[in-house]
């Protein structure tokens, strides 16, 4: 929440250290602490109390913490019962690493104003930079009852659990932050972070995505957004996440993102070394258009002619000088009584190999079923001179074909 400068008529208004302007849309940063710039309770403060006040918050505006301390004690020695002022002066006693000194300002600012929630959720800021888990737990409890509308304290609470330990139940107070603030990066960081180790993969990359887009200098949140994509095998995003958290924090990068990069960098290492080890063995390998026609015999001699054709024709992508793969397409467009697909194939095969008898002898059946019979004859003489024994009965049944077939 941040602060607006003070109306004349001094209504509530709230600022949290190190937290940029929010909204309903976008909160931002961990809970700092909320400090106070208008009068909490209808009890008006000294005048002098007051403007010791403002000037307190001028100084923290600027970070000049002792400066503000000291306006801030002048507020409460002016007036005791002065909780506003006691709870800034707390804050700032906490800033400055006094933070025992700091509780009892804020129990002060409580004495005053018993259960008023800024105060209790200060409170306990201050036990948690005092490692008290249990008493920070507890203050912001008492906090988010009284206002469990601020989602700045139930991140809090979360975060307070989550460092004793109790995940389940940091898990449901990060889920209420979001109700609230659902563009608010800590509890999306926080949650994302928590379902990752429970393996609720698909849901804490939403929300670390989230985390991220709101603050790009979170580079665990960038790491464990790296090792879901390798989890997936996208290994190029994975990379470019870890990459990502090691430039956010160069000196320090995450174990998740170091850990992520090295077992890429093998991966990648011992692939290629496999990979030369296995292809090292092979020198004279056969082409891929060879293997290719390897399977399509095999196909075909298992009886499956449409596979049989599938890799006759990827052999001829491969390699469409080579004759022999273009011989078969013709034959199996024959077998399944396609002349014309058949003819095709052959005239293709025959001007890369001329001299085959057996093209010749396919050419002239082909011919011959499409009732090209001086085609046929022409094609058969030329299969008997390259050495092919054209069946008797193929002669007789073309010199049998009635005239008004013929060419």
């Amino acid at each position: 929440m941040a602060i607006r400068r003070s109306s004349p008529n001094r209504g509530i208004t709230q600022k949290a250290i190190n937290l940029p302007e929010a909204d309903a849309k976008s909160i931002r940063g961990p809970f700092r602490g909320t400090m106070q710039a208008g009068p909490a309770r209808p009890t008006r403060a000294h005048g002098l109390s007051d403007e010791h006040q403002d000037r307190g918050l001028v100084y923290v505006d600027k970070g000049i913490w002792d400066d503000a301390i000291k306006e801030f004690q002048k507020s409460v020695d002016l007036t005791p019962d002065f909780s506003e002022g006691w709870n800034n002066l707390g804050l700032c006693m906490i800033y400055v690493d006094r933070v025992d000194e700091g509780i009892k300002a804020l129990k002060e600012a409580l004495k005053h104003f018993p259960g008023w929630h800024l105060a209790l959720a200060n409170m306990g800021y201050a036990y948690h930079k005092a490692n008290k888990p249990d008493q920070a737990m507890d203050c912001y409890k008492q906090a988010v009852t009284k206002n469990p509308k601020n989602p700045q304290i139930w991140a809090a609470l979360g975060e307070a659990l989550e460092a004793a330990g109790k995940a389940d139940e940091a898990i449901e107070n990060y889920k209420n932050a979001l109700t609230h603030a659902p563009r608010y990066d800590v509890p999306n960081h926080r949650l994302g972070m928590l379902l990752a180790r429970k393996s609720d993969f698909e849901e804490a990359e939403k929300l670390l995505k989230v985390a991220l887009e709101l603050n790009p200098k979170a580079a665990d949140a960038a790491g464990v957004l790296g090792a879901i994509s390798a989890r997936r095998g996208q290994l190029d995003a994975a990379r470019e996440y870890f990459e990502l958290a090691k430039s956010i924090k160069p000196d320090k990068v995450p174990a998740t993102a170091q850990r992520g990069l090295a077992a890429i960098e093998a991966y990648q290492k011992g692939i290629a070394s496999a990979s030369e080890e296995v292809m090292g063995q092979y020198n004279d390998l056969p082409s891929i258009a060879e293997c290719m026609f390897n399977a399509g015999l095999s196909y075909l001699k298992a009886g499956n002619t449409d596979q049989a054709r599938n890799a006759f024709e990827n052999a001829v992508q491969e390699d469409d000088q080579w004759a022999e793969p273009l011989t078969y397409l013709g034959l199996i467009a024959a077998m399944q009584k396609r002349p014309l697909e058949a003819r095709k194939h052959w005239e293709a095969a025959r001007k890369l190999d001329p001299k085959n008898g057996m093209i010749c002898e396919g050419l002239g059946l082909a011919c011959l079923a499409l009732g090209l019979n001086k085609e046929a004859d022409r094609n058969f003489d030329e299969a008997r001179k390259l050495g092919r024994t054209v069946q008797t009965q193929v002669q007789a049944s073309a010199s049998n074909i009635s005239p008004a077939t013929r060419e």
